[in-house]
Formats: C-alpha cells, structure tokens, sequence
C-alpha cells in the first residue's frame, strides 16, 4: 500500500513534528520541565497503598504476635507469618545470560558511560553487562539496590557508529530520573499482589 500523502497526513505530520520539536526544546533548556506521565504517578501512588497496606497489615500481625493467648490465636499468628513470608518479593538479581564487564576488562565502554553519566548529572552505574536480547535497561539489584546497566548486543549492532550512544544515554536518563527506584517500587507492590492471588486462589 503506498504511503498516504493526503493533505490531512501532512498536516498531521507537521503538527507531530513541531511537538516533537517544541518539546526538544524544552528538555534542551531545562531536561527537569517536563513530569512524569499520569499513567506514571498513577502506577507509582497505586504501588504505594498496596506497599502502605502490606506494611500496616505487617505491623497489626506483630501486634497480635504479642496478644495471642489460646492455642488457636497461635494457630492464625503462625498463619499469619507464614503468609507474610510467602508474600514478600525478593530482591531482583540479573539474569545468569548476563555477563557484567568491569573496567580493567571494558575500560573504554565504562569510560563512556561514565562521561556521558557525568554529562547528564548522574552517578555512572555500579554494574555493566551485556547479553544477547534485543533489549537495554537499567534496574536496581540486590537488597543495596546498585544500579545495573544491560546492553544488548544486537541492539548495539544494529546501531552502528556513534548512534548506540543514544541507547546508552536513554537508559541513563532514566536513573536521572529515578526511574528504576518508581519501577522497583511498582515492581514490589506487583509482586505482594501475584503472590497474594497465588495464596488466596482456590
């Protein structure tokens, strides 16, 4: 099908183009202006009333922990930490088809992020790896949280030149924005819900 070249298309694509530009501007003068998505806020408050509940369902279970008496009440204290145990997430770790690069064996790549890190105002990642999905991200690992950088290989390939810089720098903009404590957070409060439905499911 050819492509359409309508009057309405085009005008439409200058409308997209002098957002886009327009918005380029922007981050250019200030990369602080634009907020976070409302599909983003509304994840993260979600996240922290299943967090907030969880932790005051925690501490009402500690509290009767010191009231129980009778065999029974034992009985659903003893319940009731088993489900605490089964419903806390545990701490995200990297895939094992990860392969972390330190800086005596990638001197040159851990330079660069850490140039265009210090560019962007953020503290380079702790962790560098790479594997073989079509894919980059950053995430935060262990209960320390050290901020982990993942490049895909075939990404990178398919970026040639300097353009994979792009890749590099969109990642780290992520952690300039704290994204990855939002999505931990998200990632948290998902995990307490899948477990629970796990639990409570017939």
């Amino acid at each position: 099908m050819p492509p359409d070249k309508s009057a309405r298309a085009l005008r439409r694509q200058r409308r997209l183009d002098a957002e886009a530009e327009r918005m380029h501007d922007q981050l250019v003068r200030s990369p602080d202006a634009l907020g976070a998505h409302p599909s983003t806020v509304g994840s993260t408050l979600w996240a922290l009333a299943v967090v907030a509940i969880a932790v005051g369902a925690v501490l009402g279970l500690a509290y009767a922990s010191t009231r129980a008496s009778g065999w029974w009440e034992w009985l659903l204290v003893a319940m009731g930490w088993w489900c605490v145990w089964v419903f806390t997430p545990r701490p995200y770790h990297l895939d094992d088809d990860i392969t972390l690069l330190d800086p005596t064996s990638a001197p040159q790549l851990h330079e660069v992020i850490r140039a265009l890190a210090e560019h962007l105002g953020v503290a380079p990642p702790r962790l560098v790896g790479v594997n073989a999905d079509l894919n980059a991200f950053v995430a935060g690992v262990g209960w320390r949280h050290r901020q982990a950088l993942v490049l895909g290989l075939p990404l990178i390939a398919a970026h040639p030149g300097h353009r994979w810089l792009g890749i590099v720098g969109h990642e780290l903009g992520h952690l300039r924005g704290r994204d990855t404590w939002s999505s931990t957070l998200q990632s948290v409060a998902m995990a307490i819900v899948v477990r629970a439905g796990y639990v409570l499911s017939p």
